[in-house]
């Protein structure tokens, strides 16, 4: 070693290079006070080197994460500095600082060893985490935080940081999180797609349109309540017990294959239907201000309350086998509820005072049809069935006949087979048979006043015929009457369209009309008014009988006419 000290090397130089010329007793003393200054040396280098060591100091700018560490023996002894020792934070395992109103938690990257960190209830509005690559546990919910990146803490298990003001996580995808709160914040998306051990999230309180958890089976524990979801797809998470996503505006409600969930809260929503009937376990149900129509809970045997009120419901089956907190108001058309015991629910219930309690609702569903006599349509009256019409001639199916009314084109016999579905369950049944008679029965009497023929049907369409030539159409005669001009008989062929709109067609008998006969026996203007034989029996003119011919003015002539 190479000393610093003159003295020492010039009383060494000496004794080295020049012959002694003292004596033993001097020599001694020589080399005495040449070891002592030896130690002293060594004594300053050692206490340089201590001191060098024990100076390492953490910045810590916050004077209440300071005054905790010294508190808790983790600082340098000098209160109010902004230092502390590193080496007594270096191997801290767990630090809890919750509500000791800190605002920066600068210096905890010195924490190297750190595993948990609960930090909740400050006044942070930032937090570097970056260092702290141990941490498993962190808790820094109902601060003030805006933004939070967890990329290098790959050992993060559980992760709290509800209540603060966080917009994005990031690096959630790197670290082994099975437990995240991130309720209460300005979130508007958030990515757990690879958090695959994830067993409980609760994200309620955020601006989430969409969530997707399709890649977390171990889901448990899903709280998404009062977002801005519109769809739910839980058909990968058969491990949900509790599931809690109301207020929301949730159209579609995808359960999929969980079947062990007990607390479901999906209301005020946009629902329209809703299957519990997996959900043996389920114990609580809250499904009220939704557009649901029909709830059914028979399969729910722990099932004890019941909240389903503003909705639209028209059945409700809650008969399991428990007397029920039941709230059912605001639904106008439900007017009966099977419940388990009636009494119970009309004493404790809320609800309209249209419904009626029964064990069982439901029964023999309407089959009865109606009958337009004017247009010969039959319609079913009940609503919102399935039809099929049938031709009771063989109960035949009628091609094409399945709505509610049914337009007949042929007389018969018809009726309606109805398939009913509501939460009672679902019903088959046939109308009786309605008899449908679309023939006008048309009247082809005909009226005749001297040469005039008049047909008795009105509203139809006519033609006469000249029956002493074949039936012969008379050309232009189509009014319902018809004066003759010459002497034959005569008939007129009515159609007419019936009430099923089938054309029917009828021909009159043929009436004489004797133009000769009449201008002889009525010189005057007396009318005849008919022709009857000997025995009163009215008959036309016939040749060679003996006749009498009653006119308008009251008079009578005897008249035989003789042909050969």
């Amino acid at each position: 070693m190479r000393l610093s000290n003159p003295e020492i090397l010039t009383k060494r130089d000496k004794l080295v290079n020049s012959p002694p010329k003292l004596g033993c007793q001097r020599i001694k003393i020589y080399l005495y006070s040449m070891i002592n200054s030896l130690a002293r040396l060594l004594f300053i280098s050692t206490f340089f080197i201590v001191g060098t060591i024990s100076a390492q100091q953490t910045y810590v700018p916050d004077n209440n994460f300071e005054a905790y560490l010294e508190a808790n023996g983790m600082g340098n002894g000098v209160p109010n500095d902004d230092y502390v020792t590193t080496a007594n934070i270096s191997g801290v395992g767990s630090l809890i600082v919750w509500g000791y109103n800190i605002a920066d938690l600068t210096g905890i990257e010195d924490f190297s060893s750190l595993n948990m960190l609960f930090c909740f209830q400050n006044q942070l509005t930032s937090l570097d985490l970056s260092q702290n690559t141990q941490l498993s546990d962190l808790r820094c919910n109902d601060n003030q935080l805006t933004t939070l990146n967890v990329s290098n803490n790959t050992n993060l298990t559980t992760f709290f940081c509800y209540n603060n003001q966080l917009t994005s996580i990031v690096g959630l995808g790197n670290t082994n999180v099975n437990d995240l709160r991130c309720s209460g914040n300005q979130l508007t998306s958030l990515d757990v797609s690879g958090l695959s051990g994830l067993f409980k999230l609760h994200c309620q309180i955020n601006q989430l349109t969409s969530l997707d958890i399709s890649a977390n089976p171990l889901m448990n524990d899903l709280r998404c309540n009062n977002n801005q979801l519109t769809a739910l797809d839980l058909s990968m998470n058969a491990q949900v017990v509790i599931l809690f996503c109301q207020y929301n505006q949730l159209a579609t409600l995808n359960l999929g294959m969980t079947s062990g969930i007990t607390f479901m809260h999906c209301h005020e929503n946009q629902l329209t239907s809703l299957d519990v009937s997996q959900h043996a376990g389920l114990t609580e149900l809250q499904c009220n201000g939704n557009l649901l129509t029909h709830v059914d809970i028979t399969q729910n045997s722990d099932l004890i309350t019941l909240y389903a009120h503003d909705n639209s419901l028209i059945c409700l089956v809650a008969n399991n086998g428990q007397d029920l907190d039941l709230n059912i108001l605001n639904n106008p058309q439900l007017t009966c509820a099977s419940v388990t015991y009636p009494p119970y629910a009309v004493a404790n219930a809320l609800y309209d005072p249209t419904v009626n309690f029964n064990v069982v609702c439901g029964g023999p569903i309407n089959n009865d049809v109606d009958i337009d006599q004017t247009t010969v349509i039959l319609s079913a009256q009940l609503n919102g069935a399935t039809y099929q019409w049938l031709d009771c001639e063989g109960y035949e199916p009628i091609p094409g006949a399945t709505f509610q009314s049914l337009s007949v084109d042929s007389t018969g016999y018809y009726a309606v087979e109805l398939t009913f579905t509501d939460c009672f369950g679902t019903q088959v049944d046939t109308s009786s048979c309605v008899y449908v008679d679309c023939i006008s029965g048309i009247d082809n009497d005909v009226t005749q006043t001297g040469a005039t023929l008049t047909a008795d049907m009105s509203n139809a369409t006519y033609q006469w015929l000249d029956c002493d030539n074949n039936y012969a159409e008379i050309p232009g005669e189509t009014n319902q009457w018809y004066t003759a001009t010459a002497y034959g008989h005569y008939a007129v062929r009515i159609t007419y369209s019936n009430l099923c709109e089938t054309i029917e067609v009828d021909t009159s008998s043929c009436h004489l009309v004797d133009l000769v006969d009449l201008n002889e026996l009525t010189p005057n203007s007396a009318e005849l008014i008919k022709i009857v034989d000997l025995l009163g029996r009215e008959t036309p003119a016939v040749p060679n009988t003996p006749l009498i011919y009653i006119y308008s003015d009251g008079t009578m002539k005897r008249v035989f006419k003789l042909e050969e």
